[in-house]
């Protein structure tokens, strides 16, 4: 009997060792899962914010970015309808930025649609009422052209989009909403297609499909809460992030599937010239041009225009100014009426970067086109 209790005794006193060791171990991982969540934590939010980005968006919480755009059939991508950020409604359940204005016209309510890039979008502003477009609406509003008893302006500006957005977006989309004026205000976005190594007039050397994350189901999402469970997830399942653009850009500067201009690629950007008529930002345009006039619609073209204090390369800005120059001359040879544009429009102060405009400038910008758009609304 006593052999039994020493053997009860000894099993008994390894169990509990057992079970301190489990508890040890237990509380070693978690001290270190602790650990690591601090200082992941620390990381996002000093040098990972590309990945905090990330999280939210796999969380189902909206963004100021370009993760409030996805991808889309042959638009290339859009803005995420129905996103709203602090009670405001960003882009409405349209996909598009600001009110929502019913596809179809009302008698007498005259209509203008703003096609452009992040200029147009406002991407300066934080509420959607005080990019330019909605600024114009409401300066039209005050003086309203000879004949209209109400105007609405549609914001169809879209982050980072280039001359080729603005025709399939109008043509696949902002067509049926039949405007009757649309003004043009092409970014600086095409000029990134001339000076890079390679060119084609598809910009596929260039662009491709936005790889843009969806929120994870609504079950999962509580995974999100974890900074370092969601640094564990992305790593593993998308890999590098890119801040901005990135998802939009061929990595590097990779040769495109196809040479279309096999002779151009050892060319330096600076000594490349392509005709006028294979170039994408012309040709693009025309085609816009020619469809929204097809539509019975009048076009009022404004080009881009940088901060005086921009940084951007000497071929950057030779290439814009090009660009500017072959609006002029399709507003000549097409009898369109173009809103010069001057960097002397908007006030020194009123530049938040290179080219995008606080809400101030936004004004400056409208109080400028607002007169080119009633003559355009005009008889």
């Amino acid at each position: 009997m006593g052999d039994d209790l020493g053997q009860g005794t000894a099993s008994g006193a390894a169990a509990i060792g057992h079970d301190k060791k489990r508890l040890f171990i237990a509380v070693f991982l978690l001290f270190n899962l602790g650990l690591a969540e601090v200082g992941t934590r620390v990381l996002y939010a000093t040098r990972l914010a590309r990945f905090e980005k990330m999280r939210r968006r796999l969380a189902g919480e909206p963004l100021p970015s370009f993760q409030q755009c996805e991808s889309t059939p042959y638009l290339l991508y859009a803005p995420i309808p129905n996103v709203s950020i602090d009670g405001r409604v960003d882009h409405n359940a349209m996909g598009y930025r600001g009110r929502a204005v019913a596809m179809r016209r009302t008698p007498g309510v005259a209509r203008v649609l703003c096609l452009g890039g992040s200029t147009t979008y406002g991407w300066g502003v934080v509420q959607p009422d005080d990019a330019y477009p909605a600024q114009l609406e409401a300066l039209l509003k005050n003086e309203l052209p000879a004949g209209v008893r109400d105007v609405e302006v549609i914001n169809a500006g879209l982050p980072y989009g280039t001359s080729a957005e603005l025709l399939t977006h109008y043509h696949f989309k902002f067509h049926y909403f039949r405007p009757d004026l649309v003004i043009i205000n092409p970014g600086g976005n095409d000029s990134d297609a001339m000076v890079r190594s390679y060119y084609q007039p598809d910009y596929s050397h260039w662009r491709q499909a936005p790889c843009v994350a969806q929120p994870l189901p609504a079950w999962s999402r509580w995974t999100m809460h974890s900074r370092f469970a969601s640094l564990a997830l992305i790593l593993s399942v998308y890999g590098t992030l890119h801040e901005g653009l990135g998802p939009l850009i061929r990595p590097g500067d990779t040769p495109p599937s196809a040479a279309w201009y096999p002779e151009l690629g050892p060319l330096p950007p600076a000594e490349r010239r392509v005709p006028r008529e294979e170039l994408a930002y012309w040709h693009n345009l025309e085609s816009l041009v020619a469809e929204v006039r097809a539509d019975d619609a009048r076009v009022l073209l404004v080009p881009f225009r940088a901060a005086p204090h921009n940084t951007y390369p000497a071929l950057t800005q030779r290439v814009t100014a090009e660009e500017e120059e072959l609006l002029k001359t399709m507003a000549q040879e097409q009898g369109i009426e173009l809103a010069p544009f001057p960097a002397e429009v908007v006030s020194p102060g009123n530049w938040t970067d290179d080219c995008h405009l606080n809400a101030a400038g936004e004004h400056e910008k409208a109080v400028h086109i607002a007169p080119y758009a009633r003559r355009g609304l005009g008889p």
